[in-house]
C-alpha cells in the first residue's frame, strides 16, 4: 500500500503544480480546502519557490515537506550529486532561467 501510495502521489505531482499556479476560484471548493489545509502545496508557499534566488522550495505536492527537506539540505545535496555525478548544474540565476 505505501509504494502504490506513492506512485499514486509521485504521479499527479505535475496536476499538484499546476494548481499551485492556480487561483481558489478555478481550482474549485475541494482543491482551495486541501491547499489552505496545506495537504495539496498552496499558490503562497509555491511563490517562494518562484522568487529570487530560487532555491527554496523545490517540493511541489505539499506545503509541510519543504521545511523538513530545507532543513536536511537535500535539494543542496542532490544538486552536489548531479554535479559530480553527472556534471550538471542548476540554471538559477543563469541566462536559460532569464537571470543576469
Amino acid at each position: 500500500w505505501f509504494y502504490t501510495a506513492c506512485i499514486l502521489v509521485a504521479s499527479q505531482s505535475n496536476e499538484i503544480h499546476r494548481k499551485a499556479h492556480q487561483s481558489d476560484a478555478e481550482n474549485g471548493p475541494l482543491i482551495a480546502f486541501l491547499q489552505k489545509l496545506g495537504l495539496m502545496q498552496s499558490r503562497r508557499h509555491h511563490g517562494w519557490h518562484h522568487a529570487a534566488p530560487y532555491d527554496c522550495h523545490f517540493c511541489i505536492i505539499t506545503n509541510y515537506l519543504n521545511p523538513v527537506l530545507e532543513r536536511l539540505r537535500f535539494f543542496p545535496a542532490l544538486e552536489w550529486i548531479l554535479a559530480q555525478v553527472f556534471r550538471i548544474s542548476p540554471l538559477r540565476a543563469s541566462e536559460q532561467r532569464g537571470g543576469k
